[in-house]
C-alpha cells in the first residue's frame, strides 16, 4: 500500500488518532491489531496504543527486555498486569512455576519507566508455609518501584492458604529446595511466620507514590497504626501519597487492633471514598468501620457508602453520627435512612439533611440515597434519590433540592433516562415503590406471602 492511491494513508495524523481511539474500544484489541498490520506508517501510530498495557508473562519480558524486539516502544507502556491465570490447570496449582515467574515479573519492573499503573488479577492460593513470603515479595517489589501511582487489585485476590499436602518437618525449606537460586532470593531464604508479618515485620523501607487504590477482595483489615500489612493490600509508607480508595469488599471488613487502642494511621490527602460490597462485619461492627474512615481519612470531600448489607436496613443513628467528624465532606451517598415504621418520607429526610450539617457536615452539597424495596429478589433492583443543597435560602437555612426518585435497574440496565425535573422540598407523591412494585418487577415469594397476608387481613376488617 502507498499513499499514492490510499486516501487513509494521506489522512492528517488527527484523523488516523480518531481512528485508533475508536478501534481502542474492543478490549480485546483485534481490529486495532488489524490496523495496525495495514502500513508501516498506520503501524508507527497505533504502536502506542497497541502496547500501552501489558500481560506480564515470561514471554512479554522476553520481548521487552534489552535486545527484545519490543523493546524499542517499552517506554510506551503505562499498565502493567499480574495474573495467576496461565499457573492453574483444573484444580492443580502449579506453586513452583508461580513463584518462579513471579520473580521475573519483579525483576523486570524496570524494563517499563513510563508504567504509572499496576493491576493484580486472579488469586494467589499457595501453600500455607509460603504464603507470607509471596505477600512479602511481591509487595517488596512493587514498593521499590516509585513511578506507580494507580494501583488495582480485583478479582477476588488473595494471599491465602491452599489445602495441600506438606511435609511436616520445614515444609518452607522443602518447596525452596525446589525453587531456582532467583526465585529462592525472591522468596526469602526463611519462612515469615503470622506473628512475626502482624508484629511489624519490615516489609518495604520505601516510601510508596501510590494515589488511586481500587481493591476487589474478599476481606480487608484496617489496621490502627502506620505501616499495617492487610492481607489484600500493603498500605506501608504510601498514607501520605494516597488521593482515591475504592474498595469494593465482597465478604469480610474488620479493624483490628484492641478496641479502645486510637486510630493513629491517617490518610491527609484522601478526597475520595468509595465503599462498595455486601460486607459483613466480623469482628466489628458497621460503627467501628465507619469510624475508622472518619478518623484516618479527615479530609474527604466525597464519600460512596455502597453497603448492600445495609440497604434494607439503613443505618442507625450512632452509625450516622460516626460520620459527622467529615467536616469536608461535600458529596455523599449513603443507604437510605430507615425508622420503626419504615423508609423515611420526604419531610423526614429533609430534618435528617439539616440535623447533619448542624452537626458537622457543614459543607454539604450533595447527597445520594439508596434502598432496596421489600420486594426486591435481584442483588441490583436499588432505588435512588438525589438531592443538591442550595444555601441561598430565606435567612440563611439551606433548601434542598430533590431529583425524582429511579430505579438503578431501569436506567443503568434497560437504558432508560432520568427526570431532569428538580423539585423544591418536594413530596413523595410518585415514590411508592416500596408499596407498588413496578410492572414487570420480579417480586420475592416472602414479599407476596406477606402481601397476600395482609390483604386477608384487611378484607376480614371489612367483612367479618
Amino acid at each position: 500500500m502507498s499513499s499514492g492511491y490510499s486516501p487513509l494513508l494521506a489522512c492528517p495524523p488527527e484523523i488516523h488518532l480518531e481512528i485508533i481511539e475508536h478501534l481502542q474500544a474492543d478490549p480485546k484489541r483485534i481490529p486495532l491489531e488489524c490496523f495496525s498490520l495495514t502500513s508501516k506508517l498506520l503501524r508507527s501510530r497505533a504502536l502506542p496504543y497497541l502496547f500501552n498495557s501489558l500481560w506480564l508473562s515470561r514471554d512479554s519480558v522476553a520481548a521487552f527486555s534489552d535486545g527484545g524486539k519490543l523493546s524499542p516502544i517499552r517506554s510506551y507502556v503505562r499498565t502493567l498486569y499480574i495474573s495467576n491465570k496461565r499457573y492453574r490447570r483444573g484444580k492443580i496449582y502449579r506453586h513452583v512455576a508461580l513463584v518462579e515467574n513471579l520473580a521475573i515479573f519483579a525483576k523486570s519492573l524496570h524494563l517499563f519507566p513510563s508504567a504509572t499503573d499496576i493491576a493484580i488479577r486472579s488469586d494467589f492460593d499457595v501453600p500455607k508455609s509460603i504464603q507470607n513470603n509471596v505477600y512479602i515479595a511481591l509487595w517488596r517489589a512493587i514498593s521499590s518501584f516509585p513511578n506507580f501511582k494507580n494501583v488495582d487489585v480485583c478479582n477476588g485476590y488473595t494471599f491465602t492458604t491452599r489445602t495441600s499436602r506438606e511435609s511436616p518437618r520445614d515444609p518452607y525449606g522443602i518447596f525452596l529446595r525446589k525453587l531456582s537460586p532467583e526465585a529462592q532470593n525472591f522468596l526469602g531464604p526463611v519462612g515469615v511466620s503470622n506473628e512475626e508479618l502482624w508484629g511489624g515485620y519490615d516489609i518495604s523501607p520505601h516510601a510508596q507514590s501510590f494515589e488511586n487504590i481500587h481493591l476487589d477482595t474478599y476481606e480487608l483489615e484496617l489496621e490502627r497504626e502506620v505501616g499495617f500489612a492487610s492481607r489484600s493490600f500493603f498500605f506501608g509508607l504510601s498514607c501520605e501519597t494516597i488521593k482515591v480508595l475504592d474498595l469494593n469488599i465482597n465478604l469480610y471488613l474488620v479493624t483490628v487492633g484492641l478496641e479502645n487502642e486510637p486510630i493513629t494511621i491517617r490518610f491527609p490527602n484522601v478526597r475520595k471514598i468509595m465503599l462498595r460490597g455486601g460486607q459483613v462485619f466480623r469482628g466489628s461492627t458497621c460503627q467501628e468501620v465507619l469510624n475508622w474512615f472518619a478518623q484516618a481519612c479527615p479530609n474527604t470531600e466525597s464519600l460512596e457508602l455502597s453497603m448492600l448489607e445495609k440497604y434494607t436496613t439503613g443505618l442507625s443513628q450512632a452509625e450516622y453520627d460516626e460520620l459527622k467528624p467529615m467536616h469536608k465532606l461535600k458529596d455523599l451517598m449513603m443507604p437510605w435512612p430507615r425508622n420503626a415504621a419504615g423508609r423515611y418520607k420526604q419531610s423526614e429526610l429533609n430534618e435528617f439533611i439539616h440535623s447533619l450539617m448542624y452537626a458537622g457536615l457543614e459543607n454539604l452539597e450533595t447527597l445520594m440515597f439508596a434502598r432496596i424495596p421489600g420486594w426486591n429478589i435481584y442483588y441490583n433492583e436499588h432505588v435512588f434519590r438525589k438531592c443538591r443543597i442550595d444555601r441561598n435560602g430565606i435567612k440563611g437555612r439551606a433548601k434542598i433540592i430533590w431529583r425524582k426518585s429511579y430505579r438503578y435497574i431501569e436506567v443503568e440496565v434497560l437504558g432508560g433516562t432520568l427526570d431532569p425535573k428538580e423539585i423544591e422540598e418536594g413530596d413523595d407523591s410518585e415514590d411508592d415503590l416500596d408499596e407498588n412494585p413496578p410492572e414487570g418487577a420480579v417480586l420475592s415469594h416472602e414479599w407476596v406471602r406477606m402481601r397476600a397476608q395482609a390483604l386477608a387481613a384487611e378484607e376480614s376488617s371489612i367483612f367479618p
